[in-house]
């Protein structure tokens, strides 16, 4: 489907598998290596458990040192809120139209999160939704007020490296 409305380059390569497995990773190393990589992971991380996330990061630091990882994460507290209560389910299910397996399985409580989980993580930046008084979330704007609604779900980017050198 993607390649309906994308064309790969040199620049841009799509690659297709469950996030889980090795498969797209042994394509996409074999065609990246030299090349910068930069992996964007939005709408991903939530739907997978913290062992599922650990893993993946795992292997992403494993095979691409240097590469880099934007990502949309959600507060764990949400994760477990969207488990439990059965208004936020019927409200995933009848006004965002998504399934009864669409589950957020996990979040992190910051921005720090992975680099706690895998030294060879580096934090570049989060961005908040927030931040930048967005006309479209109209009277939302004002949750970027609040500390604990500011970090529902933000966005996280993220260096992969090596495992720094010990002192």
């Amino acid at each position: 489907l993607r390649e309906a409305f994308f064309e790969q380059s040199d620049r841009y390569h799509m690659v297709s598998g469950s996030v889980l497995e090795n498969s797209w990773l042994d394509q996409l190393q074999d065609w990246a290596a030299g090349r910068p990589v930069l992996f964007l992971a939005e709408g991903l991380l939530m739907y997978l458990s913290e062992s599922e996330v650990r893993s993946l990061l795992t292997r992403l630091c494993e095979r691409f040192p240097g590469a880099e990882l934007v990502a949309e994460v959600s507060h764990s507290l949400i994760a477990e809120k969207l488990q439990s209560s059965r208004y936020l389910r019927w409200k995933f299910e009848h006004q965002l139209h998504l399934g009864p397996d669409a589950v957020f399985r996990s979040g992190v409580n910051d921005s720090q999160a992975f680099a706690r989980w895998d030294p060879r993580l580096s934090l570049l930046g989060d961005w908040v939704y927030y931040d930048d008084q967005e006309p479209k979330l109209q009277l939302l704007n004002w949750m970027g007020a609040v500390p604990f609604l500011r970090h529902i779900q933000w966005v996280v980017h993220y260096r992969l490296g090596t495992k720094p050198a010990e002192s």
